[in-house]
């Protein structure tokens, strides 16, 4: 079974998409619906999406399997030490994950 990923920072490029999942991915343009674009903090120099209700965020949407979110885009987003989390939530083609900061950096 497939899983949908949106994807707004690093992922957009194919090339470290091919990298990283070692083939070609299906993507699709995608709209994260109720979000902005952020900097994750002041410390930190990664970009992070935050609920914001009539708000949006252009990005692509990732067809790729459940190994592969957990195994290869949950390691690239660090969410063991809890840098990021992934959530499910609307995009302009539905439901998708999508990462967000995690609980350990509130």
């Amino acid at each position: 079974m497939s899983e949908q990923l949106f994807v707004y920072g690093i992922l957009l490029d194919d090339s470290l998409r091919l990298r990283n999942f070692m083939r070609n991915v299906h993507t699709q343009k995608a709209v994260l619906i109720d979000y902005r674009l952020g900097d994750f903090s002041k410390d930190l120099p990664y970009k992070c999406v935050y609920k914001a209700e009539n708000n949006y965020v252009d990005g692509l949407n990732l067809t790729i399997s459940k190994q592969e979110l957990t195994q290869i885009t949950d390691i690239i987003e660090n969410t063991e030490s809890g840098l990021y989390k992934r959530v499910i939530a609307q995009t302009d083609k539905g439901l998708s994950w999508v990462y967000v900061k995690g609980d350990n950096y509130d």
